[in-house]
This record gives C-alpha cells, sequence and structure tokens, in this order.
C-alpha cells in the first residue's frame, strides 16, 4: 500500500507527466493534447487545493501506519491519480489500438486509480468518506 501511495505524490507524478509529455509530443505527435495534459494535471493540484482548504477536515489521529501533513479531505494523491491515469487513457486512446489494447490501457487506469485512494486510506491519513455533516458545512459556506 505504501507503494500504490508513493505513486500518487509528487515526484512520481512528475517524472510520469514528463514521460507522458515526451510521449506525446515525440512519439505520437498529439502536440495539442499536451495543453489538456497540463490543464488537467494543474487543475487537479488546484482543485485539490481549493477544497483541502475548503473542507478543513483533520486527520485520522489513531491507527495510522504513515505520518502526513496537512488537512486531510480530500486527497490530493487521489485526485491527481484520477486526473492523470484518466487524461492518459483519452490520449492515447486510438482507432489504431486494438480492443484488447483498449480494455487493457482503461482497466489498468482503473486499477491505478483505485489503489492509490484505497492506499490512503488503508495507511490511516484519510478516513473512507468526507462525512456528511462536514460535506453540509462546506457546501453551506461556498453558497
Amino acid at each position: 500500500m505504501k507503494g500504490f501511495s508513493w505513486v500518487g505524490s509528487t515526484m512520481p507524478v512528475i517524472v510520469l507527466s514528463l514521460g507522458m509529455i515526451v510521449v506525446l509530443y515525440v512519439f505520437v505527435g498529439r502536440r495539442k493534447g499536451l495543453f489538456l495534459f497540463l490543464a488537467a494535471i494543474g487543475g487537479s493540484a488546484l482543485i485539490g487545493y481549493v477544497l483541502k482548504s475548503l473542507f478543513g477536515r483533520e486527520r485520522p489521529s489513531v491507527h495510522r501506519l504513515m505520518e502526513e501533513d496537512g488537512f486531510s479531505f480530500p486527497s490530493s494523491s487521489s485526485v491527481t491519480a484520477v486526473a492523470l491515469y484518466g487524461v492518459i487513457v483519452y490520449l492515447l486512446w486510438s482507432p489504431r489500438l486494438s480492443r484488447a489494447g483498449k480494455i487493457a490501457l482503461t482497466a489498468a487506469a482503473i486499477f491505478m486509480m483505485v489503489c492509490v485512494g484505497l492506499s490512503r486510506i488503508y495507511l490511516g491519513v484519510h478516513y473512507p468518506s468526507a462525512g456528511r455533516r462536514r460535506l453540509a458545512v462546506a457546501v453551506y459556506r461556498s453558497v
């Protein structure tokens, strides 16, 4: 679980993003896709930061297998994983890709998204839910 959590952290996301940029620009020739990719990754980081500030939910204090700073909800690692692997599937989806290739690409992305999210809960740095009361308060504050 620590490995999946690490994959969703900053450095691996940066390395994977740089690799994807090279693939898109040099090998696939989807230069316009670069803008979408950068917007998705940058936007997910911004959305995660704003939502953490809005919710202000503290991290669990018991049964932690690792230490993290900052607020708990939403998981920045999970938000970034969904954006990263989702946009990778979208940009690599091609008519030239076989049906089996499309299934494998999509399954691998979903697997990574779910594992990054579950690893954060398993390691005790996130609650399994936002909590109804906190969610209602956050929505009320934003209105």
